[in-house]
């Protein structure tokens, strides 16, 4: 996969949100190590210039469950407001880590002991710097 294309301001809040996570405990330590690395490894640009195409952090993304045929709507949002019964899904989990960065099209495998489940992104229904919303 190509280096994780992240906004400036995603890049600084995901670092923080890491390092937390590291200090206290608030995660598993192979997860905020991933995260992590994909932060430090990542390519960082402007909002502005962020293709619309790209899942960022507060996207709503709409993914399919390829062999059941079902979607779902899922937000990625920052830990202090993870809610998984609005489907606002941490970065601090595997699915949110696998989405981040990814492409409408693309299709990622997640481990959900004891198979991998095939999901792929069928559309951002909302990235907000498409919608130009900076300050989330």
């Amino acid at each position: 996969m190509a280096r994780l294309l992240l906004t400036t301001t995603d890049y600084s809040r995901l670092r923080k949100s890491a390092l937390r996570a590291q200090l206290y405990g608030q995660a598993t330590m192979p997860l905020v190590t991933a995260l992590l690395d994909s932060v430090n490894a990542a390519t960082v640009i402007e909002p502005s210039d962020m293709p619309p195409d790209v899942v960022t952090m507060n996207s709503v993304v709409r993914i399919r469950y390829v062999h059941e045929n079902r979607r779902q709507d899922i937000r990625l949002v920052y830990p202090e407001v993870a809610d998984v019964r609005q489907h606002f899904i941490s970065i601090l989990t595997p699915m949110a880590l696998s989405l981040l960065g990814r492409k409408v099209g693309d299709t990622l495998f997640l481990d959900a002991y004891p198979c991998t489940v095939p999901i792929c992104i069928e559309q951002i229904v909302y990235q907000p710097e498409t919608a130009e919303s900076y300050c989330l």
